[in-house]
């Protein structure tokens, strides 16, 4: 409990109830700055509004600037002001108006209270709050149509405890899923995805978003690769001597990607020479 009692005196003196308690230490503090060297308040002891909380085991602490007590020499001598003179001569009279104030103390002890209550509210160091990190391993790979690859999902504690993390992801295209096993983990653990890539998948390159929720939502980026399904992972699917093609269609072969110019079936790529109806678009 705080008591900030005649704080605006006339002819102040500086002044803290209780003065060496863990209560009083932020009020000294900051009047040590101002090097004002304050005093226990003596006068007020056993008289305060703090005085029924102090009785109750609650510790206490305020400043005052002195009532009808007299300023000693030394103290005159250390905070100015008369010495042999009460600190506030209208103590308790009427002539104790707002024209009976002091404005240098009152804003001394005005921004000593904001300090105090600033250092007792609020601490230098927070307790961080809990939170964590997700990450995945690796960042990319590549899936044929109709397979599957994996990856690892781990999650960090970043701060205060571990917490629960439910694992989702956005972003994969068309023909392919991701799921985690297990679903959700403790932070500090890891899960692994699983990245099915059907045969009705487009074959290029996606972000997939892998999400996860707990008292924060963090995300991380695996890329994904779909290849076309071809001899050593082409994009394209493998020539087929069977299969009719048309102008633009692409086959893969001999690990290299080939565009048809026109209409064939069943002549190899590679074989037909430069003016031949494949061009090559190069190793895959």
């Amino acid at each position: 409990y705080y008591n900030f009692d005649m704080v605006g005196s006339r002819n102040a003196g500086y002044f803290i109830n209780n003065i060496s308690s863990a209560a009083a230490a932020p009020m000294k503090a900051y009047w040590d700055t101002l090097n004002l060297r304050p005093e226990e308040n003596v006068e007020g002891q056993g008289r305060s509004d703090d005085y029924s909380f102090q009785q109750a085991g609650i510790p206490t602490s305020g400043y005052a600037a002195g009532a009808s007590d007299t300023k000693t020499s030394a103290q005159a001598a250390k905070w100015g002001g008369q010495a042999g003179a009460s600190y506030d001569s209208c103590y308790h009279s009427a002539c104790d108006t707002t024209s009976n104030i002091d404005a240098t103390v009152l804003n001394r002890s005005a921004d000593g209270v904001a300090y105090t209550i600033w250092k007792t509210a609020v601490s230098d160091t927070p307790t961080p709050g809990d939170d964590f990190s997700v990450s995945v391993a690796p960042a990319s790979g590549t899936v044929q149509k109709g397979a599957t690859g994996t990856a690892t999902v781990s999650t960090t504690t970043t701060g205060g405890s571990a917490q629960n993390v439910a694992l989702t992801a956005t972003g994969a295209p068309n023909g392919v899923s991701v799921s985690f096993s297990p679903a959700s983990v403790q932070s500090g653990s890891t899960s692994t995805a699983t990245i099915s890539v059907s045969a009705s998948a487009v074959a290029g390159t996606y972000p997939i978003t892998i999400v996860g929720t707990g008292t924060a939502v963090h995300n991380t980026t695996y890329t994904l690769t779909v290849g076309g399904g071809g001899p050593n992972n082409c994009s394209a699917p493998a020539w087929d001597p069977s299969s009719i093609y048309l102008n633009g269609s692409q086959v893969s072969w001999t690990d290299h990607n080939w565009r048809a110019k026109w209409w064939t079936q069943g002549e190899e790529p590679g074989t037909t020479g430069q003016w031949g109806v494949w061009v090559d678009l190069g190793a895959c």
